[in-house]
């Protein structure tokens, strides 16, 4: 996972972990003696990815859309399907 990624995971796993602003920037500085995602590099932010598995973060994927024909293209089926075509 790109670095990019890895910080909006992590805010993600902040908001769904309901931690406020202090509480997170020590869970930071536990991992990482930082206080900011900003300077870290990609081996400390996978750490603190890892702590918030360890509190129950768990990521959900949206899955995409199911796709649905068009009133065009459903009348075209029926049409081909009928054999009017």
């Amino acid at each position: 996972m790109d670095r990019n990624s890895l910080v909006k995971l992590i805010h993600v796993a902040k908001r769904d972990r309901r931690l406020d602003d202090d509480t997170y920037r020590q869970l930071l500085d536990n991992h990482t003696g930082l206080s900011s995602t900003k300077e870290m590099t990609l081996k400390q932010l996978e750490s603190v990815m890892d702590a918030f598995y360890g509190l129950g973060f768990r990521p959900v994927f949206k899955r995409p859309g199911k796709v649905t024909a068009t009133d065009e293209q459903s009348k075209k089926i029926r049409s081909l399907w009928a054999g009017d075509v």
